[in-house]
């Protein structure tokens, strides 16, 4: 992970250090950054390949409007921490374009570290895989990007990695844990983050008026699969 580097911004400083120590272990050069405005900056003056974003920094600018300013110009992959599991804050992360989230109620530097190792490899298709696209939705893999009847869909590349997963193998019914694998091998994401992604496609496509379970269609207590795509 040599020439990697992962920008940390919390106001916590004891969480800064010890998600720095573990960043160095793996080679990976930590940058912190004390409140969402120096983070914006240091950002603007050299991009990280990574950004771990705390959701809470009071009295400044929070973690979500950070998010918002990066997404603006950056698909760089961004973890948010988050002092509460499960609250609203975590869902509009996911759907503003955090690739995941980490509570710090159960928060551990070893966990987070696998997940950046793992984001920030680039990993490519499996040779042999069936194309992607259905019907109406279209999948371009050199520019990895999808459209439905020729409109582009604004995905985050967590949102393009699932619909990819769902698109290859129209036919088959994914868990969340398996959806999971497909995208972040090696990287257990939590159930209901998955779920987040997919509401947040789902948001995409109802703004191109396609309607109901035409791509996504959940199966209750098994998982998602693709619709008919017409």
């Amino acid at each position: 992970m040599a020439g990697k580097s992962v920008l940390i911004v919390d106001d916590d400083a004891e969480i800064r250090a010890s998600l720095a120590r573990a960043l160095r272990a793996d080679g990976i050069e930590p940058r912190e950054a004390a409140s969402g405005e120096e983070a914006l900056a240091m950002f603007a003056a050299d991009p990280a390949d990574l950004v771990i974003l705390d959701i809470r920094m009071p009295p400044g600018m929070d973690g979500l409007e950070v998010c918002r300013r990066l997404r603006a110009t950056s698909e760089v992959p961004l973890i948010f921490l988050s002092e509460v599991d499960g609250n609203d804050d975590q869902v509009m992360g996911i759907e503003l374009g955090a690739w995941d989230y980490v509570s710090k109620e159960d928060f551990s530097p070893i966990l987070l570290r696998a997940k950046i190792r793992n984001f920030l490899q680039l990993r490519k298709a499996p040779q042999g895989q069936p194309a992607a696209g259905r019907g109406d939705l279209e999948f371009d893999e050199m520019a990895r990007t999808f459209r439905w009847r020729g409109n582009l869909l604004q995905l985050t590349a967590t949102q393009t990695g699932l619909l990819e997963a769902l698109a290859r193998w129209p036919n088959k019914v994914w868990s969340r844990s398996a959806l999971n694998d497909a995208v972040h091998p090696d990287v257990t994401i939590q159930p209901k983050t998955i779920d987040s992604h997919i509401a947040g496609i789902r948001k995409i496509l109802r703004a191109l008026d396609v309607p109901r379970g035409t791509v996504s269609l959940t199966r209750p207590g098994i998982g998602y699969q693709l619709g008919h795509c017409k």
